[in-house]
Parts: C-alpha cells; sequence; structure tokens
C-alpha cells in the first residue's frame, strides 16, 4: 500500500461510516437514529443555539425534500426523528414533549388540503411546538405571521441551509412567542 493510499484511509472510512449512517436511518422504517453525527463538512448554525434546541421532528419520506435538511441538523448536533407518515408525526408530535421543531414536507404528505385540518389541530394542542411547513408550491420562503394558525414558518423547496437556519431561528424566537400570545389572550 502507498503512503497516499494509507493517508486517503481516515476519509475512505469518514465516507463509509457516512453511508452506514444513512443505511441505518434509512432502514429504520423512516425512524431516523436518534444519534448526532458530527460531519465537519456541514456548515454550523450560527443564529442558533443548539443546546437549547429539543428533539426536531421530520415529517414526509426520507427520499424526499428533507433529506438534506437532517444532515444538516445532525451535523450541527440535534436529536432528529423521521417520521414517513403524517398521522404518526402529528402523534409523536404531540405525545413526545421532547419534540421542540417540526418540519413538515408538505408536498410528500398529500399536500396543505389533507394536512389543514391536522395542523390546526396541532397549533393548538402545542403551541409551543415550532412548525415549520416545505414546499413545491410556495412562491418563496415566508417568515411572516401571515400563517401563524398553520406554521411558524413556510419554506419553498429545495431547501437552502440559509432558509433552514431563519426558520429554525426566526420561527422560535419570534413567531412561534407571537402565536402563543395570540393563544393565551
Amino acid at each position: 500500500m502507498t503512503v497516499d493510499k494509507v493517508m486517503r484511509l481516515p476519509q475512505l472510512a469518514n465516507a463509509i461510516a457516512t453511508v452506514g449512517n444513512w443505511l441505518q436511518t434509512a432502514y429504520s422504517g423512516a425512524k431516523a437514529a436518534s444519534h448526532a453525527v458530527a460531519c465537519p463538512s456541514v456548515p454550523a448554525f450560527l443564529a442558533l443555539d443548539m443546546e437549547e434546541m429539543g428533539d426536531a421532528l421530520l415529517a414526509g419520506p426520507i427520499s424526499g425534500a428533507l433529506g438534506r435538511a437532517a444532515g444538516w441538523l445532525r451535523g450541527n448536533g440535534a436529536q432528529v426523528i423521521w417520521e414517513a407518515d403524517a398521522d404518526c408525526a402529528f402523534t409523536a408530535s404531540i405525545t413526545r414533549r421532547s419534540i421542540t421543531h417540526l418540519v413538515v414536507d408538505v408536498d410528500r404528505l398529500g399536500g396543505i388540503e389533507t394536512l389543514l385540518e391536522p395542523l390546526l389541530a396541532l397549533r393548538k394542542v402545542r403551541p409551543d411546538l415550532v412548525v415549520i411547513l416545505v414546499s413545491h408550491d410556495f412562491l418563496l420562503d415566508d417568515y411572516g405571521t401571515e400563517r401563524l394558525f398553520l406554521c411558524d414558518a413556510s419554506l419553498r423547496a429545495p431547501l437552502s441551509f440559509a432558509a433552514l437556519e431563519m426558520a429554525l431561528s426566526e420561527a422560535a424566537q419570534d413567531n412561534n412567542r407571537i402565536w402563543k400570545a395570540r393563544l393565551a389572550a
């Protein structure tokens, strides 16, 4: 074995570990592994305090718009839970208080018409849950308060790292507080 090949062994080991982690997630029935995977190639969320963030539940199939989001979240130390089924995702969001953020792939879960009633109910039962919707049908990323009855932020797919970071920080810091205050009034 040449010196060049020996020097590339750690890179190969990291690549194999990354693929192994993805396969473990894919074969666990779309329920992501609950351990964080440190990945030096993932950009850091600078606007978020990852230690204060609870579990992030991603609702939608692994092959959908949320695949990259899972990697970014895990790479920054977040605990990621994955549910491919909308009913299971909403039930987990209600029953598991460790879940603080819900990111929903609207397109892969039947569209906004299908998710409307469950989202309305979820927002009343868990007003503290930060809800972010992702869809190709959204014209642009929206961090405003017009959709607070459904979500704290809505992002146009495909997701960008900056859009997800903005949604996670803005939704938690500003919009979710406004939503909780509206319900309390």
